[in-house]
């Protein structure tokens, strides 16, 4: 299996406008730890996550979240849960 977190970099790395912040949405596959899905081939860990305090202990399975990753993209950071 690909490592997630290269894939989930790759997305935003091969972006025509790398100097604007970018950002994407997950779907919460797992609670306890915590697990984002992005797509089909992105799981994200909890242990590669920054969540809000607010947010913490708030997820339920099938919410949706708004993601940005860090400058380096080892990290992902998890805004706000959304309605879509």
């Amino acid at each position: 299996m690909n490592n997630g977190m290269e894939e989930f970099a790759s997305l935003f790395k091969d972006r025509e406008n790398p100097d604007l912040p970018d950002w994407t949405t997950g779907k919460v596959v797992q609670t306890s730890p915590l697990k984002i899905r992005v797509n089909e081939n992105i799981l994200l860990e909890q242990r590669k996550l920054v969540i809000p305090e607010r947010l913490n202990g708030s997820f339920v399975k099938g919410d949706m979240v708004v993601l940005f990753p860090s400058q380096d993209y080892k990290r992902v950071y998890v805004a706000d849960k959304v309605v879509m």
